[in-house]
């Protein structure tokens, strides 16, 4: 004599639960493995041609011209190879050091504007005399000390909520900058 058992009642109904938690757990792994929008841990490194590709869009007298790439959902990282090499010097890039002024005032990139990161994080207002004057297509580079400093990557996103749309930044800092040898300045003027 064979019984044919189904499951019914409150034991299907946990089989059934069961299953889809298992079935729901599955996927969200797949899902959290997968590169499917933003970052949330931190910026991407930025790609050689995407550089490219924003600041060829500069007018020949170095006036910014419209952009036709979309503006960035999250800053990028770059290194000290292609600061150097793309973005040093370029008038379509703006070098901000998201330190305090008085190490602003020790020693910073040349070329580079002050602007207190940890006051921009108190004070989300905080900044306009700085940034009023920088069009919001401009290419911004942050940067902070260096090393665990995670400053330059905490502006960054500000600045990309006020509608900034390149934003980028370069995490080996001031430290990595001054020991490459690569120009510097002291005092409060870029």
């Amino acid at each position: 004599m064979t019984a044919n058992v189904k499951p019914s009642g409150l034991l299907g109904q946990i089989l059934v639960l069961v299953l889809l938690g298992a079935l729901f757990g599955f996927a969200a792994n797949v899902a959290q493995d997968a590169d499917f929008g933003p970052v949330v841990d931190g910026p991407k490194a930025a790609t050689g041609e995407d550089l490219d590709s924003i600041l060829a869009t500069s007018t020949a007298d170095g006036a910014s011209a419209e952009t036709k790439s979309l503006p960035m959902l999250e800053p990028q990282k770059v290194d000290f190879m292609t600061v150097m090499a793309k973005m040093f010097g370029q008038p379509r890039v703006t070098m901000i050091d998201a330190r305090d002024p008085g190490t602003y005032e020790n020693g910073h990139i040349q070329g580079a504007i002050n602007l207190d990161g940890e006051e921009l994080t108190q004070d989300p207002n905080f900044g306009g005399e700085v940034l009023n004057g920088i069009p919001k297509d401009q290419v911004l580079l942050v940067y902070c000390s260096g090393g665990d400093c995670d400053l330059s990557i905490r502006v960054a996103r500000i600045l990309l909520a006020r509608g900034f749309s390149h934003v980028y930044v370069y995490e080996g800092g001031y430290s990595e900058w001054h020991q490459e040898g690569a120009p510097t300045s002291r005092g409060n003027n870029p």
